[in-house]
Order: C-alpha cells, then structure tokens, then sequence
C-alpha cells in the first residue's frame, strides 16, 4: 500500500477568534458534486473526527449522517487486518501524518474490496484546509473508486506485455527465418555441388572410358604390327632377306610409339596429382629458344618445313624449370609438325608485360568450334586420326599453368595457327614452386 504526495490549491477560511469554537463551513454542495466519497476532519490526531460527510460515504460505510459526526476516522475505518470492507487504516494514518507534517496532499491505495461481487479498487487522498495565518485548519478526506482506472492501466500494462511478447516471437521468427533461409542456402549450395560433381564423375568416366578406347586402340596397332614383323622374321627365306633389319627397323618404331604413350599417360597422372617438383633456374630466352632449335633443326633437315627462330628485343631473363619448358616446346613443335606440309615454323620471344614465348606455323589452321576444347586431355585423339596420344597439349599447358603462367592459342583456317605461353620473368618471379 504506497503513499505519494500531491499538489492541491491552496483552500483559505476564516477562523473564529480566541476562545470561540471553529465551525466547519458548510462545504455540502461541494461535496455532493463530486462523485468520490468525501469527509471533513479535524487535523487533531489520533482521533480525526469528522465534521462533515457527504451523502455518498454514509451509504459506503452502511451508517447515517448523524452517526458518523463527531467519530473519530479510525472508528469508521477499523484496523482489523481481517476487515472486509475498503478499509487500509495503516495506511491512511500516514497519509494523514504527511498533512501534520506540513504536506498539502497525500494519497494512499486502500485494500482491494469486493461491491457486488465485483472487485473494486479504491485511493485515498488527504487535503490540507489552511486558514489565513497558513495554519491547518481541516484535513479533506477523500475516497474514490479507481476500479475503471486499475482496469484501464491493467489492460493497458497486459497489452505492453503482449506487445512485447509479440515484438520477441516476431524476433525470434525472424531469427529462425534467417537461419532457415541460410540453412537453404546452404543446402542449395551442397546440391550445387553435389551437381558439379555427378557431373564431374560422369565425364570422368567418359574420360576414363576414352582413354581406354584411346589407348587399347594405339597399343593394339603398334603390338600388331610388332607380331607382323615377328612373323616375317619367322618366315623361311633366302639369306639376304632373312638379314634385312626393316622388320627390326619397324618393331623398335612401334615399341618406342608404345613406350611414348605409357610416358605420356604417366606425366598427365603426375602433373594432375600435383606431385611434380619443379626445379626452376634462371636462363634467358635466347639461350633457350636456342636450345630448342638446336635440339629439333635435325628433324626439318630434309622437310619442305623450315624452322626458324624470331627474338623480338631483349626480353628479361626467365625462373623456370628448363627440361619441363623443353617439354612444352617439344609438345608444340610436334603438333605443329603434325598440321604443317610446307612453309615455316617459327619459335619465338617477346617482352608483353610478361615474357611470352610462341610458336606459330603455316599449317592448315584450326576450326573455330574446336579451340575451347585443343587442351583436353585426348581432344586430338577424338577429332582427328593422327598418330599420338593427344596428351600433347594438356601435358604443356598443365607445365605452364604450374610455373604460374597461362597458354592459348590463335589460329585461322588456311593461314596457320600461333600457341603462346607466358612465364614468371627473373626479376618479378613469384612463389609457385610446388
């Protein structure tokens, strides 16, 4: 049961001279245009007895005008901790000693009481009545039913509550719809990949299916023709013939075809798996462009083809592994060789930003639709009919790609084609030794 202080005017009377008795003024028609049950006191404590009343507290506390006259407050107002009617007497006492204390109001909550079955709730409030001198003359005492206002405010505070209980689920729904939609997110992602990699599998299965093709028919070919070379060695015949190496000549050409293919096979696992040590140097492009030459000049000795070398400037000096560079010359040489019946060959060399190095033919060109696809692995082998294992240019450009650089090609039908590679410079050389 709270108490709080208030403010009221100031309410002025006239008070009898010395030795003549106060008389209540006659506050009736104020207190029976007020809705809430009121009663006039004397600021004498204990007692407080009343002096006036209005109508509507006579018929609250069940008892006539008449009698309630001259009572003392806490005779109407029991303070029996078991009362049941609107009664707080603790209370209602400290209100009152908050007015003789010097406050102009005060107010109180009474005990929750039960009018008909329904329960109401009532306040009290004190007013101090001063006289001319600022002396407390009457206390005003005041009960009013609350009951709308409790229900209101409590309405009121189930609302907030419900309002924030709302504003919480909705919190809480949002976070689960969040994490929902990363969830499926999520799972989008894994079905994603689960796609990239049924898809993955089924062209490693076709690969692996093409490779066996590709490879069971080459070796076929070249054990073919090994076992003909044995059977004409068998063959009885006149001694010069029995002498002739050809058939020798054509065994070893075929096991060395064989022996390429395994080699080949065996390089594109390695570079694949990532289990290839580079061992980088520093070398300039002359010198290497040089040894190329050196190393494939014989092989055009007696061609319609003529190789030639082409240095454009000086290009900075390179840091890459020399025998897998070699490689990927020997790789592109070989294709050119393969698609060029006459004209040039050229190995070259420029400074592009990066070092790149080509080589370019006078060869019959490339399609365009089959570009995209020169650095698959056995792209060659399914287009064309040519003797290799089509490993040849996914084996460079998997050397290139490892040292850091990349590899294409340009090409028009009836004019030739140019692959280009670039590698890290000496001087800008970055970390991609594996």
């Amino acid at each position: 049961m709270g108490m709080e202080a208030g403010s009221v005017e100031r309410v002025d009377v006239d008070v009898p001279g010395e030795g003549t008795q106060a008389t209540a003024p006659d506050f009736r028609a104020v207190f029976e245009s007020d809705s809430a049950l009121l009663a006039l006191l004397e600021p004498q404590a204990p007692e407080h007895r009343v002096v006036a009343v209005s109508d509507a507290y006579a018929r609250a506390v069940n008892l006539p005008r008449a009698a309630l006259i001259g009572r003392g407050l806490f005779e109407i107002l029991p303070e029996e901790p078991g009362a049941t009617d609107a009664t707080a007497a603790q209370g209602v006492r400290a209100s009152l000693e908050a007015i003789l204390d010097g406050a102009p109001s005060s107010r109180t909550r009474l005990r929750p009481s039960r009018v008909a079955g329904d329960e109401r709730v009532w306040q009290c409030s004190h007013s101090a009545v001063l006289g001319g001198a600022d002396e407390l003359v009457w206390i005003v005492h005041r009960v009013e039913d609350v009951s709308a206002r409790e229900w209101e405010l409590r309405q009121t505070a189930e609302r907030e509550r419900a309002l924030r209980e709302s504003e919480q689920q909705c919190s809480a729904l949002a976070t689960e719809n969040k994490q929902l939609k990363a969830r499926l997110r999520d799972l989008e992602a894994i079905e994603h990949e689960n796609v990239r990699l049924h898809r993955a599998t089924g062209r490693a299965i076709e690969l692996r299916d093409q490779v066996l093709e590709t490879v069971a028919h080459d070796l076929g070919n070249w054990l073919g023709s090994i076992q003909l070379q044995l059977q004409l060695l068998r063959r009885p015949a006149a001694l010069p013939e029995r002498r002739s190496l050809k058939p020798v000549e054509a065994s070893e050409q075929a096991a060395r075809r064989m022996h390429c293919i395994v080699q080949d096979l065996l390089q594109v696992a390695r570079l694949e798996s990532g289990h290839v040590e580079l061992k980088p140097a520093r070398v300039s492009p002359a010198a290497l462009l040089r040894r190329v030459f050196e190393i494939h000049q014989p092989a055009f000795v007696a061609s319609p083809v003529t190789l030639r070398t082409d240095l454009v400037g000086t290009p900075d000096d390179v840091y890459v592994d020399v025998d897998r560079v070699l490689r990927v010359f020997d790789n592109l040489l070989g294709n050119a060789m393969k698609f060029t019946t006459s004209g040039t060959i050229t190995i070259g060399c420029a400074q592009e930003g990066n070092v790149v190095f080509w080589v370019s033919d006078t060869g019959r060109g490339i399609p365009p639709p089959e570009i995209p696809h020169l650095f698959e692995r056995f792209w060659q082998a399914r287009r064309l009919n040519t003797d290799g294992s089509g490993l040849g240019l996914a084996i460079a450009s998997r050397i290139v790609e490892l040292h850091g650089g990349r590899i294409w090609v340009e090409s028009e039908l009836g004019v030739g084609s140019k692959f280009c590679f670039t590698v890290p410079s000496a001087s800008a050389a970055r970390e991609w030794v594996r």
